[in-house]
């Protein structure tokens, strides 16, 4: 996958910043590093999550020969009558006739092995037989997209320790010079609908 793809951004290491302190040493916050790089030195990526996705899904279409994408929202599993094992899905898709409006249609896909990856909100979790743990919620990240800000470790991510909760900063684009900032809010999660998440100027 190209980078360009993705407009990832090369991330070094991370600092880490306490309330009321410019220390960005990073010699006493280094860990060790288990993920080898092609520069050799300890380096991550960072980037949009909807670029990467779909860079991924494009580069599934395009390089793999033996691998068929289909689009389809999963409605249930299907599982074999005799064991219960999960031998497959039921989901829907969109068929487009000529002339007319798409209509939907449901339909049973099998496969040996089923993976199930729709996230911490997983409508599939709770099912008989998926040794999955429910998801404990303690607090929820609430993320804003910087533009043109300096940081105080350019191409570094930044966690800045606050009594509120830690705040990470890092960048996830060459266009724009864009950051990301993330806040942990402890508890429920703020209403987009009153007003509590409103994007502001």
């Amino acid at each position: 996958m190209d980078q360009q793809d993705v407009d990832e951004k090369h991330l070094n290491d991370t600092g880490v910043n306490e309330k009321g302190s410019s220390n960005t040493d990073l010699s006493k916050t280094t860990a060790p590093w288990y993920v080898p790089s092609a520069s050799g030195r300890k380096e991550g990526r960072s980037f949009h999550h909807g670029r990467v996705i779909s860079a991924l899904r494009n580069k599934c279409r395009n390089d793999a020969p033996n691998l068929t994408v289909v689009e389809g929202t999963v409605r249930n599993l299907v599982r074999c009558e005799d064991s219960t094992r999960v031998i497959g899905i039921s989901a829907a898709f969109k068929v487009a006739k000529e002339g007319q409006e798409a209509e939907t249609v449901v339909q049973n896909i099998y496969a040996p092995i089923t993976i199930v990856a729709d996230g911490c909100f997983s409508k599939f979790r709770s099912q008989p037989g998926l040794k999955l743990p429910p998801p404990m919620t303690r607090s929820h990240f609430v993320g804003v997209v910087l533009k043109d800000i300096k940081l105080p470790l350019p191409r570094h991510g930044t966690v800045c320790l606050t009594p509120e909760g830690p705040v990470l900063f890092y960048q996830i684009g060459n266009k724009g010079e864009e950051t990301r900032m993330l806040v942990d809010v402890k508890g429920k999660l703020p209403s987009a609908a009153d007003g509590s998440l409103k994007v502001r100027d």
